[in-house]
């Protein structure tokens, strides 16, 4: 089973992926850290990887085709990406969405910046990759609901609950297949 886990900034996709990954011992991937990987290769930030996508797709192109192909060669593996679900429809795609102050939060103490710093940084960057989606993908609504398998508020849970809220849905769903 391939499993997509998307969200905003700050959801815990990332946290939730690996815990998935490493208790159904699964491969992990995700675009976030290739994205940045790719950053620090051309020795940019992230932010500066950004503003240079905003107006050159083969940034979001390569990692896309580079997400596709790792699931075309894995069965089984869980994919932290926002656009995954997009290019692979027969995941699970599960959707972490969290209020506005736990996402900076969780944002300005993993980037070690205050919350106005990462507030002002997460709105650009968010409204970027929006219209990167729109203009790319002809995605507009990229993070409705509608795209997702399941739908998690994580503002007041830990991984953990949350984890456990996605094996529950995978117990229920293989009962309702039997």
């Amino acid at each position: 089973m391939i499993i997509t886990v998307a969200g905003l900034a700050g959801t815990g996709t990332s946290s939730l992926a690996k815990n998935l990954s490493q208790t159904l011992d699964y491969p992990f991937i995700s675009s976030g850290n290739i994205f940045r990987q790719t950053a620090v290769s051309l020795g940019l930030s992230l932010y500066q990887l950004d503003d240079l996508a905003q107006n050159n797709p083969k940034y979001d192109l390569a990692l896309d085709e580079e997400i596709r192909l790792y699931a075309r060669d894995h069965s089984d593996c869980v994919i932290d990406s926002r656009l995954a679900w997009y290019f692979i429809p027969r995941s699970l795609k599960i959707k972490l969405f969290a209020d506005y102050h736990t996402r900076i939060s969780r944002v300005a103490s993993r980037e070690e910046i205050s919350f106005d710093q990462a507030s002002q940084k997460t709105k650009i960057r968010e409204e970027a990759i929006k219209d990167r989606y729109i203009r790319y993908y002809n995605l507009p609504d990229f993070n409705a609901d509608q795209h997702f398998d399941l739908v998690i508020d994580t503002s007041k849970r830990d991984v953990t609950e949350v984890a456990r809220i996605v094996f529950h849905y995978l117990d229920q769903k293989k009962e309702f297949e039997e």
